[in-house]
This record gives structure tokens, sequence and C-alpha cells, in this order.
């Protein structure tokens, strides 16, 4: 079973922003999207009337579906 885990990218290694649930030594497959968030950071600039959590919800639902 899948799930979106997020990681930064710092020295040559992706790290992960919370806890995984893995055994030591286990195999995974990771798919690397960027950020839907550089995308849509103007978005609030340019329409200071939306509300950041209903922009957040959105990009969150763009990076699970892997449009990004």
């Amino acid at each position: 079973m899948g799930r979106v885990v997020y990681a930064r990218f710092e020295g040559g290694v992706l790290r992960p922003l919370g806890r995984l649930e893995l055994e030591e030594g286990e195999v995974v497959r990771v798919a690397v999207f960027r950020g839907a968030g550089r995308v849509f950071g103007c978005l609030l600039r340019r329409r200071p009337s939306l509300k950041p959590g209903d922009v957040d919800r959105v990009i969150e639902e763009i990076e699970c579906e892997g449009v990004l």
C-alpha cells in the first residue's frame, strides 16, 4: 500500500519531514514530484481574497493525484 511522504532534498539526500514506519533495510519505491506550491504561489499574490488554507488543500489534492 502506498502513501504520500513529504521530504526535503539536502546535501544530496532526501530527508523525510516526518517519521516513516519502515523496517531497517526495507526497500521502497520513490516517485519524486516537485511541490505544487511553486506553481500556485503566485495565485495568492494575484488573488489576495483567496484563503491560504484553500490553496493548500488544492495543492495537496494535485500532488496526491501525481499531476505535478
